[in-house]
Order: structure tokens, then sequence, then C-alpha cells
């Protein structure tokens, strides 16, 4: 709980909170998320990020940008992003061992298995 010494901490706490709200709504933004979304329903590489890599290694490789080695190593890229897939499902492979199962991470979980005391969690 905040503690309050003055009333100049709530014009204060305006600000703090008018900033941390814009921060949140750029991070969510960026990421794709919804407010209020389970952590769980969110995977660790989605398709539409991974696209857009191999799209711009594409780009970059058939462009004017690179010659020789670069240009080799561009096609090298984005072909072992599209054979790994880096996640389930999509074009681009079915490899589900690379995918990280968020609820292993749970509050509960790890109360479970990995502290036996409770001094961990409130």
């Amino acid at each position: 709980m905040t503690r309050v010494d003055s009333g100049a901490w709530i014009a204060k706490a305006k600000r703090r909170k008018a900033y941390r709200d814009q921060a949140r709504d750029k991070f969510f933004r960026e990421v794709g998320m919804q407010k209020g979304a389970q952590a769980q329903d969110h995977t660790g590489a989605p398709i539409s990020q991974r696209v857009r890599v191999t799209q711009l290694l594409n780009l970059t490789r058939k462009g004017d940008l690179v010659h020789g080695d670069h240009q080799a190593m561009a096609t090298v890229m984005a072909v072992a992003l599209g054979s790994t897939g880096l996640g389930t499902g999509g074009a681009m492979g079915n490899v589900a061992e690379t995918q990280d199962m968020l609820d292993r991470h749970s509050i509960r979980n790890l109360r479970d298995t990995w502290f036996s005391a409770p001094v961990f969690f409130d």
C-alpha cells in the first residue's frame, strides 16, 4: 500500500499512472496481445512474426542489398527458419518441442515443484 505524506503525491501519482498506461498500451500494440489476456494464450513464436522474418530475409536476399556469402547466408537462415518452424502449426513447420509451455511457469506450478517454503509467495 502506498503511503501518502502530502497532497502533492496525488498529482504525481496521476502523472505516473498516465505514463504507465501509455507504456502498457504501446507494449500490447507491439506484441499484438489484448489487455487482460492470459499469458498461456500467447505463443512464444507466433506465425505472423516468423513469416515477417522470412519475408525480410527473402527481400534482403533477392534485393540488391547483399552479395556473395551474405546472400548465401540469408538463404540458409530463411530455409532454417522454415524447416524448424520455431513453434507449432502454420506454414513454417510443426515442431512442438521449440514452443515453451507457459503453464509450466504459473505460480501454482512453481510453488508445487520448485519451492517448498511458502516464504516466496504472499
